[in-house]
């Protein structure tokens, strides 16, 4: 293996949309148990389980590979066996992962595979493959390393998955592109790799790869809870700077309601300033993880206060994931007092995940899970929705580092300047990754919109 070659195989796992990073992308993190089928040297299981998060099987019907995975501890355990007849019962493990398994059978028996997978996985199965025709013959010494089959991405969605791709269609294989580069040129290779991943993640039909994964019952909210009470979940960025930026922008007073607080960062920092709130989530595991204030569970949509209850409000990344966000803000309309001040956050439409994601989603057709963004907003969207009820105060564009949010940790002195910036030279707002809007409540005599249907 030349350096070039070496070194962007220990690379990889950190290059976004890469094939391990995508896999780790599609992964339910809420998981304890995994199957590896095909499990070949462990390369997946090496990057996924170097905390030993998961407890990890895994299976080759090629006996050196197993050793190799075995001297590199990847697995807890290992079975050698041919994949065509798995000794597992039904719902056995939690995820069963399949990496560039199936081309290797002939289509009838890679459907009985596929099937047998989700027999045994209880939450989610997932499946990587070549698109298209991707030729390659024994090697190793291993007399299943040929491919026999080929796969296109319509033919995973028929079956229920989700498809995402990596790479560019036709460089790999033993005729493809790459095997024209000379070696010299070899970056060149990995270079358009790295390049066209992004674009291939969300249109698979033009990837060298696909990753197919199936969630079997778990939905989103219920992978948020049990994270949520694993202590794994986490907010992007340092949760301090985002509640300082807002209680600056909305500068609250009096009861304070805290709307889809989710464990409480905004709620924590507004109490540290002596302020009178009340956190409410629509899930309960969340809410234990509030440990300041009083805390309710209810719907942002229903919620469950007198009218004029509240002087100021939050709103923070919530209106995004609500099916229907104008009955939300029907609500906060309603609880809020005449003269009181409301912020709402949300991502606009310069960041790049998951908004990519949503719009993706919406050209595909494919249907949204319980949870995930269900909306795109630009400021003027936002604004527009809010203007029939509330007066609005100001806008404000920020998270201008969202961008590089896969290798910038800490860029908020240069969001601050951009910020105040977008008020001097307007056209910067369209850098930004979300916008802050501080509205206050006008007339409770206007009509609402309807709550029903």
């Amino acid at each position: 293996m030349s350096f070039i070659d070496s070194l962007a195989y220990k690379l990889r796992p950190y290059v976004p949309f890469s094939g391990l990073n995508a896999w780790w992308r599609v992964l339910d993190k809420g998981a304890k148990s995994i199957l590896d089928v095909g499990c070949g040297t462990g390369v997946p299981m090496r990057f996924f389980n170097r905390q030993k998060r998961f407890y990890a099987v895994g299976i080759d019907v090629f006996e050196p590979y197993i050793k190799e995975a075995k001297s590199n501890q990847t697995h807890d355990e290992y079975v050698l066996c041919d994949a065509r007849g798995l000794p597992f019962k039904e719902k056995s493990f939690d995820v069963v992962l399949c990496t560039e398994v199936i081309e290797h059978m002939e289509k009838e028996q890679a459907w009985r595979l596929i099937q047998a997978m989700e027999e045994i996985a209880r939450r989610e199965v997932i499946i990587s493959t070549p698109v298209g025709v991707y030729k390659q013959g024994i090697c190793d010494g291993n007399p299943h390393w040929e491919h026999k089959s080929t796969w296109e991405p319509h033919e995973l969605k028929e079956k229920g998955y989700q498809v995402k791709g990596v790479g560019l269609r036709n460089l790999g294989g033993e005729e493809g592109l790459a095997t024209r580069i000379p070696k010299p040129l070899r970056f060149l290779q990995y270079a358009v790799y790295v390049l066209v991943s992004p674009v291939a993640y969300f249109f698979p039909k033009f990837a060298g790869d696909m990753v197919c994964y199936k969630r079997l019952g778990i939905t989103v909210k219920t992978r948020y809870n049990e994270m949520a009470g694993e202590g794994k979940y986490a907010y992007p960025g340092p949760a301090a700077h985002a509640s300082n930026e807002i209680f600056h922008f909305l500068r609250p007073s009096g009861l304070i309601l805290d709307l889809g607080c989710g464990s409480g960062r905004h709620t924590a920092y507004l109490i540290q300033n002596e302020l009178q709130v009340i956190a409410l989530d629509i899930s309960p595991v969340q809410l234990k993880r509030v440990i300041q204030g009083d805390r309710v569970c209810g719907d942002a949509v229903r919620l469950p206060f007198k009218s004029d209850t509240f002087d100021s409000l939050l709103c923070s990344e919530l209106l995004e994931h609500l099916e229907k966000p104008e009955l939300c803000v029907n609500e906060v309309h309603r609880v809020l007092k005449d003269g009181g001040v409301a912020c709402f956050t949300t991502p606009c439409l310069n960041i790049p995940m998951p908004i990519l994601v949503t719009l993706y989603r919406r050209l595909a057709g494919i249907k949204l899970e319980e949870g995930e963004h269900m909306h795109v907003f630009s400021a003027s969207d936002l604004r527009n929705m809010l203007m029939p009820l509330f007066s609005v105060v100001d806008v404000r564009y920020t998270k201008f580092t969202a961008l590089l949010q896969y290798w910038l940790r800490r860029g908020y002195g240069l969001d601050r300047i951009l910020s105040r910036m977008t008020k001097l030279f307007p056209p910067l707002r369209y850098l930004a990754g979300a916008v802050f809007i501080k509205v206050m409540k006008r007339n409770s005599n206007l009509p609402l919109r309807s709550n029903t249907g």
